[in-house]
């Protein structure tokens, strides 16, 4: 209560006053951050799994506490980041219409590594001694899946490319429907109203 007590009422008033304002701006300002996010998110993806690998590379080299609040800041910030993406790039590179079979694909390939890594980070701190080869491994190791995920989309933008120009100049549609002729008979006779 003592703190509460040392904000002057003026700082206060000045806080209530200013809301509506300030509410507006915000409000003005993150559809233009939506809009961003939603066209990059994929690169949003990769940027939090490599940042998630570059925070557990310097791990080792912060020995006190001052230096390993900003790294849990940053690595449960990125971490949070790149869980909470998991289903939208699943979705983008799926598709709804088998969304759901993907998500427990990619989750069950996700807690692979979760079984599979206090045994060999085990390992390796019992081998050396200290667990500095356990975070390298497990920072080179996201770096190495945020590579590999960007040579991925390279490829299929490359492939996507590819195909559009290999794809014929006219509309398939109209094909179809007039049966490769410009003007049908049909529709002409339809035109003129002689059925």
């Amino acid at each position: 209560m003592e703190e509460w007590a040392n904000i002057p009422t003026t700082v206060c008033g000045n806080l209530v006053k200013t809301y509506r304002k300030r509410l507006t701006s915000v409000i003005a300002n993150k559809g233009y951050i939506t809009k961003f996010l939603k066209q990059h998110r994929y690169a949003c993806y990769l940027i939090a799994v490599g940042l998630d690998g570059l925070s557990c590379l310097f791990l080792p080299i912060l020995r006190c506490f001052e230096l390993l609040v900003p790294f849990s800041v940053t690595f449960g910030y990125f971490d949070g980041a790149y869980v909470a993406l998991i289903p939208v790039v699943t979705g983008d590179v799926v598709g709804t219409s088998s969304l759901s079979s993907a998500l427990g694909a990619v989750f069950f390939l996700h807690a692979v590594p979760y079984l599979v890594s206090p045994p060999i980070s085990g390992l390796l701190v019992d081998t050396t001694g200290n667990y500095t080869a356990a975070f390298l491994l497990s920072g080179f190791s996201m770096i190495f899946c945020a590579f590999l995920l960007a040579f991925a989309k390279l490829v299929q933008r490359l492939k996507r490319k590819r195909l559009a120009m290999t794809v014929p100049t006219s509309d398939t549609k109209q094909e179809i429907w007039t049966n490769g002729d410009l003007t049908s008979p049909a529709s002409e006779e339809c035109n003129h109203g002689e059925v």
